[in-house]
């Protein structure tokens, strides 16, 4: 289909080029004195340990460790692999407890982690660790590796956001996890990367569940896999993504992810690799904080099962807007849409379908394509209960799948808002837009589909039966009935649960299998009144607000400011269970703050510990801005930049863990008029 880089050919350098920050440049020199200090003392000499001579010129040292085999590792690693620190040996053995054990342990046969005081040599550091480290994810080259060591010095002096945790791997048999970072992004910068991972398979396998778990500031996480001689030309270590190196040139998709989250394939099918496998893993990271440095870490844990298993290959396709010359959002527009037809011509089982936006996205939509060219029955829409979320957009499935007959093909458009007044055109930050369709699908004729159609992680201990499609198969496992597993019945646990329907069409079993958790009820949530803002506990998933018994649109936070009198009530739901609070009368008497040229402005809670939230109310379209500043009058934070919004409600959580306890001003500016109000962090 449409690839990504013969798009971007088309486009200016000035569009695309990315700033890459200051950085000192790491080199030998610098490794070189780690190495001098921290090893020296057990390996140079005549007889050094290990056979390995850390002692000599930068480019002696660079040749006795970089691919060179370790003659201690039992699996063959060399001591440095570029582009992979968790394959280099010599980087499992620096380890002083600062990376993961599952990617850095040692076999009783490779000995201890060096240096110790039982050999003399001076401790290695955690920037010590983190410089060879960063080194290494650079390609470990002998001269002009870009590594910012002053980010990194900051980071191990002065602190920044704490990692991601680290999910548990897939038990052993099941799968794997490639674990990409830490990359460290400094405050109020935004970079993508790519960096070519090998898989070194020793055999061909099946993927039947890809799980990825990003930072939430993250914008997307792309797996690509590379073209049978593609990656020969790629070199190993990170790659600032730039105009003449696009991921996605030479490589397919295989899925993408604008949040954590799971692709769990339909039984029957599985994405397929081969030994010699080669991905691409491409990460588009923004640090929002003014202050805080971001170490981004990406984990995926493949689940695979036996080649051969499978019936059907799931297929993956990322198709691009490709009509640069009309890429472009005039300023100040409203709901301008960008539009293509695509026609595939083999005939699609869709499976999945995920749009991609940056900021100026206001909804995303994709239709059949009629034999005349116009646009037929909706297959997806972008907008969840009546708004585009595009930093965490919503995702379509189609369970059963959804039959796109060979030549038909679908018409996709993005709506846009420019909030500036200048024209916005295609880019790779979020300052600049894409349009973008993914989707997975299955080719020829489809497998039936077997399973529960979005099936959840999590079902509360009272959730309805669970209904598996279609009748007439065989199902086993705690809870289990003809073709239902009933949550009271398994109780609360981890429950594995196996259906097994023959397909006709293709004459196979096809067998669902599922881990489903079963979770306790959930207490009868309670609500607060303060000065007529109402809360609830926020220890849940997600809250949804009603007044006398209707829902309240984009009222999803664990507070909400009534503007009318009413009955309200919370709906808090958490691992799959939901429950109601009782009604909480509300008699209207005003607003907790003053209006703003008609527009209305409330923080809570206030004081706050380490975060707070702030929903306001636009009547009109209008010029917004929002910023933090402390009792000096520096501004700390921008909370909302300068931007023109349309009317509506707008909520924003702001996490200020990373800022002093005391006393700060929030300044709101809606066109022209400002309004200063006084927070407290406790």
């Amino acid at each position: 289909m449409k690839n990504i880089s013969n798009f971007l050919t088309i486009l200016t350098v000035s569009l695309l080029l990315q700033p890459l920050g200051s950085y000192a440049q790491t080199n030998m020199g610098q490794i070189r004195t780690i190495f001098q200090a921290k090893c020296a003392s057990c390996h140079s000499g005549a007889t050094p340990e290990a056979g390995l001579d850390l002692s000599g010129t930068e480019a002696q040292i660079y040749a006795n460790i970089v691919n060179v085999a370790s003659t201690m590792s039992e699996s063959g690693e060399k001591l440095i692999a570029p582009g992979y620190p968790y394959r280099s040996f010599l980087l499992k053995k620096m380890n002083n407890g600062l990376i993961h054990e599952t990617d850095a342990a040692l076999t009783a046969n490779e000995g201890e982690h060096m240096p110790t005081p039982v050999y003399g040599g001076e401790p290695v550091t955690d920037k010590d660790v983190e410089l060879v480290r960063q080194w290494i994810y650079r390609g470990a080259k002998q001269t002009g590796t870009a590594v910012n060591k002053n980010l990194i010095d900051t980071y191990y002096t002065d602190g920044g956001f704490a990692p991601i945790e680290r999910p548990a791997p897939p038990a052993a048999g099941q799968g794997f996890q490639i674990h990409l970072g830490p990359l460290f992004i400094a405050p109020d910068e935004e970079h993508e990367y790519a960096l070519k991972y090998d898989l070194g398979l020793p055999e061909n396998i099946e993927v039947k569940r890809l799980d990825v778990k990003m930072p939430i500031q993250s914008h997307h996480f792309i797996l690509y896999k590379y073209l049978p001689g593609q990656s020969n030309s790629i070199s190993n270590g990170l790659r600032d993504v730039g105009v003449f190196n696009i991921p996605g040139d030479g490589s397919t998709m295989v899925a993408a992810w604008a949040y954590s989250g799971a692709y769990r394939v339909p039984a029957g099918t599985a994405y397929k690799w081969q030994g010699n496998d080669v991905l691409d893993l491409n990460l588009h990271q923004p640090n929002p904080s003014q202050t805080s440095i971001l170490p981004a870490d990406v984990y995926i844990n493949v689940y695979t099962q036996p080649n051969g298993t499978a019936i059907k290959e799931m297929k993956s396709d990322l198709v691009t807007f490709n009509s640069p010359f009309f890429f472009v959002i005039p300023g100040n527009a409203i709901n301008y849409p960008l539009e293509e037809t695509v026609i595939p011509s083999e005939q699609r089982n869709i499976w999945n379908i995920g749009p991609h936006t940056h900021k100026y996205g206001v909804d995303f939509d994709v239709w059949r394509r009629n034999p005349n060219g116009t646009k037929g029955e909706q297959i997806f829409e972008g907008q969840e209960n009546g708004y585009y979320d595009w930093e965490h957009p919503n995702n379509g499935y189609y369970e059963p799948y959804y039959i796109l007959p060979a030549n038909t093909g679908f018409i996709h458009r993005a709506l846009y808002t420019n909030t500036s007044s200048s024209a916005v055109t295609f880019g790779l930050t979020t300052d600049n837009e894409m349009m973008i369709t993914y989707m997975q699908y299955t080719e020829g004729e489809p497998l039936t589909f077997v399973g529960v159609p979005n099936i959840k992680e999590r079902y509360c201990v009272n959730a309805d039966p669970i209904v598996f499609q279609p009748t007439g198969g065989t199902i086993t496992g705690n809870g289990t009935s003809g073709n239902q597993f009933l949550p009271s019945a398994a109780g609360v646990g981890t429950h594995s649960v196996t259906y097994t329907y023959h397909d006709p069409t293709y004459n196979e079993n096809i067998t669902a299998e599922y881990d489903i958790t079963v979770t306790p009820a959930l207490e009868t949530p309670s609500i607060t009144n303060t000065d007529n803002v109402l809360s609830t506990s926020g220890n849940y998933e997600s809250y949804q607000w009603y007044v006398n018994g209707n829902a309240i649109p984009n009222a999803t936070l664990n507070y909400y400011v009534p503007t009318t009198s009413g009955n309200y009530m919370v709906a808090i739901m958490q691992d799959g269970c939901l429950t109601f609070s009782g009604n909480s009368s509300v008699v209207f008497t005003g607003i907790a703050n003053a209006p703003i040229n008609q527009s209305n402005v409330w923080v809570y809670p206030n004081p706050y510990q380490n975060e707070f939230r702030i929903q306001y109310q636009l009547t009109e379209t209008s010029n917004i801005n929002i910023a933090l500043y402390n009792t000096i009058g520096q501004q700390v934070a921008t909370i909302v930049p300068v931007s023109r919004q349309t009317n509506g409600t707008y909520n924003y959580h702001f996490d200020a863990q990373q800022l002093p306890t005391g006393v700060y001003f929030l300044q709101t500016t809606i066109n022209g008029k400002t309004y200063l109000q006084k927070l407290v962090q406790n």
